[in-house]
């Protein structure tokens, strides 16, 4: 069950806002500030985003929630 092509665009675009608060603009050498690129964010993060890390951690994670809260056959 994998999310639809909308929604992992608009959980990266979510992401890269995020980013760009946590990170900052960037200073340029003539002294003028400017956002950081898509691409500066992504080497930043080492390629590593919220799409490929989700799907990750519910592959290893999902197995071992899947019985949580069910305990004595409730």
């Amino acid at each position: 069950m994998g999310l639809e092509r909308n929604h992992k665009k608009k959980l990266k675009v979510f992401e890269r806002k995020v980013l760009r608060k946590i990170f900052g603009p960037t200073k340029e050498r003539d002294a003028t500030w400017r956002i950081k690129t898509n691409d500066e964010l992504d080497e930043l993060i080492r390629h590593k985003n919220i799409i490929n890390h989700k799907s990750t951690t519910i592959k290893l994670v999902w197995p071992f929630t899947s019985n949580a809260g069910r305990e004595n056959g409730k």
